[in-house]
């Protein structure tokens, strides 16, 4: 684990969150689909799940640890756009002070994140369009509980669509198979989240 991860504790309230988001999305799936609208063509079960755990997290180090606040610091896109006619957001969060926008990317594991890993990005988000792409792993038990999340960094969404060469859809490190191309990440290449709200 590198010395800038940052670890914080999942709570029942957060799980809570997420399971109803989950539940959300599903209901205005349906209503999409139909209007003729198939909006899900890569996600898996816990896809919305994770996800919402992952910006969770983010936004308790953003609030608890940093002091920012919600509404004048930075805004939430689900907070400023109608989920049935933007269904995938175009970002998660935007930065007042610099109007830079944050997309947070989360998996889960029941293992100690590697630096060695590989992170996939899916080449449908064109990740050139963010300006900073936040990882958060999440960390379940054996039951396969969530109980903490390590935010492991971010990059430049720009850098992501560059520098890591052209999309594929095999995990290089796990070797399982993603559902669409994917541009794939290293762990170890995330930089220090603090930096994030200084630039």
């Amino acid at each position: 684990m590198k010395s800038y991860w940052i670890e914080l504790p999942i709570d029942s309230g957060m799980i809570r969150e997420a399971r109803d988001f989950k539940l959300f999305r599903e209901k205005i799936k349906v209503i999409l689909k139909l209007e003729n609208k198939d909006y899900d063509k890569f996600t898996t079960e816990d896809d919305a799940f994770i996800g919402r755990l992952g910006e969770l997290v983010f936004v308790k180090w953003m609030k608890e640890i940093k002091g920012l606040k919600e509404d004048e610091d930075f805004i939430e896109w689900y907070k400023v756009h109608h989920p049935k006619k933007d269904f995938y957001d175009k970002w998660d969060y935007k930065l007042m002070k610099n109007e830079k926008t944050i997309d947070v990317k989360a998996a889960q594991t029941k293992l100690e994140p590697n630096p060695k890993w590989t992170f996939g990005y899916p080449e449908i988000q064109k990740p050139a369009n963010k300006d900073y792409i936040v990882l958060v792993y999440i960390i379940n038990n054996e039951v396969k509980k969530p109980i903490k999340g390590i935010i492991i960094g971010w990059l430049r969404g720009k850098e992501i669509a560059t520098k890591y060469g052209k999309p594929v859809l095999i995990n290089a490190f796990a070797g399982f198979k993603y559902r669409t191309p994917n541009f794939e990440t290293v762990v170890e290449d995330y930089h220090n989240i603090e930096e994030i709200l200084s630039m």
